[in-house]
């Protein structure tokens, strides 16, 4: 994706504010989206929800078995894909 020149950007807003106010306010709402990382944050979250799943997995299997729960335990109890838990189990397992 090419970055759009400043100059330009502005003669196009002011172009679109004077010409149509709908398309206006779209035009400025994507800027602020391209300022805002909204990506990056649905990354982050989905993958502290998933953290979190790991957790309270991790911790009722430890209290039903009396023992550390493995990764085989942990995805069938959670149906998390096996790379999901090995990139967090190894953190998870210390604090436990």
């Amino acid at each position: 994706m090419k970055q759009i020149d400043d100059k330009l950007y502005l003669e196009v807003l002011n172009i679109l504010e004077k010409r149509n106010k709908t398309i206006y306010k779209k035009f400025l709402l994507l800027n602020e989206v391209k300022k805002d990382s909204t990506l990056a944050r649905a990354r982050e979250t989905k993958s502290k929800n998933k953290i979190e799943e790991i957790k309270k997995a991790i911790k009722e299997i430890a209290e039903e078995k009396h023992k550390k729960p493995t990764k085989y335990d942990i995805h069938k109890k959670t149906n998390i894909a096996y790379q999901t838990i090995n990139k967090y189990y190894s953190d998870l397992i210390k604090n436990f």
